[in-house]
């Protein structure tokens, strides 16, 4: 059992949808550009995160250059840029970064008891 195909539809729909947005980039303001990537990006990449554990670091590649391409096209940067600097100044980690993170909050909240309750 492998998370390819699913990395694979998950890298697909963004590229789709950050083509569309860098089509209008020029008549957004900052904010606005910002809104629609965490809409339509960032909302894919962290789906169901969690699942994502222990992938190999092929398959993050593609789920971080989704990632990269966003933010590039916020910063009106060029993809010869070192990625590094730019999610630095929109404060955002690398995609298994923020996996990691996210992960250990919720175990955060289970051992602090600030999970919510699941009714069984």
């Amino acid at each position: 059992m492998s998370l390819a195909g699913h990395i694979a539809n998950i890298t697909k729909t963004p590229f789709y949808e950050l083509r569309k947005i860098s089509l209008i980039r020029k008549c957004l303001t900052d904010d606005a550009a910002e809104i629609l990537v965490h809409a339509f990006i960032t909302s894919r990449l962290d789906y169901c995160n969690s699942l994502f554990k222990g992938l190999p670091k092929t398959l993050f590649k593609q789920l971080q250059s989704v990632q990269s391409a966003a933010a590039r096209l916020l910063k009106r940067e060029l993809k010869l840029k070192h990625i590094t600097p730019i999610l630095r100044s929109l404060h955002w980690l690398p995609v298994h970064k923020r996996d990691e993170y996210k992960v250990l909050l919720t175990m955060y909240k289970v051992y602090h008891n600030k999970a919510p309750l699941i009714s069984v």
